[in-house]
C-alpha cells in the first residue's frame, strides 16, 4: 500500500510540477506579446511624431520666399503677394504640435489601461 501511494504522490507531484511550467510559460509569453503591443504603439507614435516634424520642417520659410518676384521685377512690392499663404513658424509648429500632444495622451492612456 505505501508503494502505490509513494508512486501515485510522485506521479501528482510531476504532474503539478508540469502544470506549473506551463502557467510559468504561459504568463512569459504572455508578457512578451504585451511588450512587443507596446513597442509597436510607441512606434506608430514616434512614425507619427516624425511626419508631423517632418511637415513643420517643409512649411518652414524659405531663407528668400520672393526671390522668384526679386528677379523678374527686381522690387518687392507688397500688394503682389497678397494672395500668399503665410503662416509664422511659431504658428505652424503650435498647430502642428497641438495633434501629436493629444495622440501622445492618447497612446499614454493605452498603455497605462493596459497595465
Amino acid at each position: 500500500m505505501d508503494r502505490d501511494f509513494e508512486e501515485r504522490e510522485h506521479v501528482r507531484l510531476e504532474e503539478q510540477r508540469e502544470y506549473e511550467k506551463r502557467l510559468r510559460r504561459e504568463a512569459s509569453q504572455a508578457r512578451e506579446e504585451e511588450l512587443a503591443k507596446q513597442m509597436a504603439m510607441l512606434r506608430e507614435l514616434q512614425e507619427t511624431q516624425n511626419h508631423f516634424l517632418g511637415e513643420i520642417l517643409r512649411r518652414m520659410p524659405a531663407p528668400a520666399p520672393c526671390q522668384n518676384h526679386l528677379e523678374q521685377h527686381g522690387t518687392f512690392f507688397r500688394d503682389e503677394h497678397k494672395n500668399h499663404d503665410t503662416v509664422s513658424a511659431a504658428a505652424e509648429r503650435t498647430e502642428k504640435q497641438r495633434p501629436l500632444g493629444e495622440m501622445q495622451r492618447k497612446y499614454q492612456q493605452r498603455i497605462q489601461e493596459r497595465q
